[in-house]
């Protein structure tokens, strides 16, 4: 199943998945009807705060290729941007965002009555024809400006009435806006603090949930600001490939695959040379020159009054330069094109070289995120039976498949594996992004045998291996038990724990870019409230919570250590005390060999006549001084 025509397409690959590139058009469409301002309106001020941060987002990233326009629909008033179509609003036409408009819709948001502020020009709420309305929108993004890329994002909820007879229209009329390339998107907006009771009701707001989505397959509704916002995300990445490669089964036997990448990591952009008067990007040039030798100063060239500095006489150029390389111990010098084709190890694929148990792929065998790996219809064709039909015998037998995986013809080869997934085995909560789970293999990098380590010697017991490792008792178990109890959220999710120093650079970014006054004090208040990572006893509410747990478990550990340490002083001074005696008994001996020797005798001799313990030449020295007395 091997296509050449298809061949083309694997030479131009896309670096990183990257925020859409290219001149974009993107219109928010606010439902204002009376269902937005049910309760408290929380729908319709969340729907607005989402608005506002993607403006601002926008702003920051300084993409003058992005045009935007905000429409209200269900108004009372219209007005000539409109095209004075009944009950439409365009509240910004079609143009570049800049920072005051932001500033006033954060006057809006920041007001105590946000309808009252909006009602001065809107009127209040009426109903509109949602078929009219994308007519404007679709009149918007077709004249005046070219777009190669067209959004409509439509933040509404099911609480809404409409006739049959303007569903059939909206129908008719988003077959046009398809054949058009406008993406629609809808956003249901839900209230938490409001409850629907009428089992009638639930019905109408049933169908008008099946409606919506007839105008969005990927119709996903959103009860709090986060949810809002990780929802907009979604739909401002593209879900493309980042790169086509062959999967190659065996010799001439191949299909085609796309790898998408679902963890990127996200650093702070590069700094950027700007000129302070103009503003704008300054262009940089490098020269090579050769190093001057210890003692000599570089020569510097004359430069001519009103012409640019001439190109120094001793400029190496990149053809010119050599990399050294130490090769067995040697130092090589090569040049770029020598040093490219060491680089260049086999071509770009995927490559199989086995398959292999599940139960065998262990945690700790993964050295990455996973790259998500599917087929390419449009390129081979028949890519997608090949897959399918491989995905479902490793689900079958519970197999991985080993692959080597070759990203680029520069990069080295690595040992990867194909872990197979079904859209069946969703985990628990994630329903946000449950639309995005599919059927198909993850790509696991896996290290080979010289990158492995072993932890025998760290997993040694004390005392080099003699000893055994100390047991925790009963009570110690409870306690840690109990600790970990009153720390533990069932609920996890990376979307939960952002970078903070990625959100005080945004922050700041934004700050500039909107010209907002900048505090310091409560910029750093703000840091501290957003950041997630710091640990539980820099949290009052936690510290509070776990206190008691915590200073037990602290006391039962503190007294097994302070008995511990007593039994180690008592150890150790019985063996000191031991060893000062048996170093007095070889003394003792000593002396004695020497006496012995000599034939000498010391106070000693006293001390062991009087235990009865005599030696052979006192007895002498006592017979002889007894024999001259008488």
């Amino acid at each position: 199943m091997d296509d050449s025509n298809g061949q083309q397409q694997w030479e131009g690959e896309q670096q990183s998945i990257v925020y859409e590139g290219g001149k974009k058009g993107r219109i928010f469409v606010i439902n204002y009807g009376a269902e937005m301002f049910a309760g408290n309106g929380f729908r319709f001020r969340m729907a607005l705060q989402a608005v506002r941060n993607q403006i601002s987002d926008i702003c920051c990233m300084g993409n003058w290729g992005e045009m935007c326009a905000v429409v209200f629909a269900n108004t009372e008033r219209t007005n000539d941007k409109a095209e004075n179509i009944d009950n439409m609003f365009v509240f910004r036409e079609m143009g570049t965002m800049d920072a005051e408009f932001v500033k006033g819709l954060d006057d809006l948001l920041s007001g105590s009555d946000l309808r009252q502020s909006l009602d001065t020009f809107l009127g209040g709420s009426g109903i509109c024809n949602w078929a009219e309305l994308l007519y404007l929108c679709q009149k918007l993004l077709r004249y005046g400006h070219q777009f190669r890329k067209k959004f409509i994002h439509i933040f509404t909820t099911d609480q809404e009435r409409m006739s049959s007879k303007t569903m059939d229209q909206m129908r008719s009329r988003l077959d046009e806006i398809g054949n058009a390339g406008i993406d629609v998107g809808v956003f249901l907006m839900d209230d938490p603090g409001i409850a629907h009771e009428e089992e009638q009701q639930n019905e109408k707001n049933a169908a008008m949930s099946n409606f919506w989505a007839e105008v969005d397959p990927s119709l996903s509704r959103f009860s709090s600001p986060a949810e809002l916002q990780s929802g907009l995300r979604l739909k401002n990445y593209a879900l493309r490939s980042t790169t086509s490669l062959p999967f190659k089964m065996g010799d001439n036997f191949e299909f085609a695959v796309g790898l998408y990448y679902l963890i990127k990591p996200q650093g702070k952009p590069p700094a950027v040379m700007m000129d302070t008067e103009t503003g704008e990007r300054i262009e940089q040039r490098v020269h090579y020159l050769v190093a001057p030798r210890e003692g000599e100063a570089p020569e510097e060239t004359p430069a001519e009054e009103g012409r640019e500095k001439e190109t120094p006489a001793d400029e190496v150029f990149e053809g010119e330069l050599g990399f050294s390389r130490q090769v067995g111990g040697v130092e090589v010098v090569l040049s770029r094109a020598e040093l490219e084709k060491l680089r260049r190890l086999e071509k770009p694929g995927i490559v199989v070289i086995g398959f292999k148990p599940l139960h065998l792929l262990k945690d700790s065998h993964r050295m990455g995120a996973a790259v998500f790996v599917y087929p390419i219809e449009s390129v081979i064709s028949g890519s997608s039976a090949l897959y399918r039909a491989l995905l479902k015998r490793c689900l079958d037998k519970q197999l991985f498949v080993l692959v080597r995986y070759t990203h680029k013809t520069n990069t080295p080869p690595k040992l990867c594996a194909l872990v197979p997934q079904s859209a069946d085995q969703i985990p628990s909560g994630c329903t946000l992004a449950r639309e995005y789970f599919y059927d198909g293999f993850h790509l696991v990098e896996i290290p080979f045998a010289e990158k492995s380590r072993s932890m025998e010697k760290r997993l040694l017991p004390p005392e080099g291996g003699i000893g055994t490792w100390p047991l925790a008792n009963a009570d110690q178990v409870e306690a840690a038990k109990q600790f970990v109890k009153k720390l533990t959220n069932t609920k996890f999710s990376p979307d939960d724990f952002a970078n903070p120093v990625l959100q005080q650079h945004y922050k700041a970014v934004e700050m500039v870019a909107l010209d907002l006054p900048f505090d310091s004090e409560q910029f750093k208040k703000e840091a501290a409230e957003n950041d997630k990572l710091i640990p539980y006893f820099k949290n009052p509410t936690f510290e509070q919570r776990v206190a008691k747990e915590l200073e037990e478990f602290a006391e039962i550990c503190e007294t097994i250590a302070e008995t511990k340490e007593k039994g180690k002083r008592k150890s150790a001074k019985t063996e000191k005390e031991e060893e000062e005696r048996e170093e007095k008994e070889a003394e003792e001996k000593r002396g004695t060999k020497k006496r012995k020797k000599r034939g000498e005798t010391t106070d000693g001799g006293d001390e062991q006549q009087q235990k009865g313990k005599n030696g052979k030449g006192q007895t002498r020295r006592i017979k002889t001084q007894r024999g001259t007395d008488g």
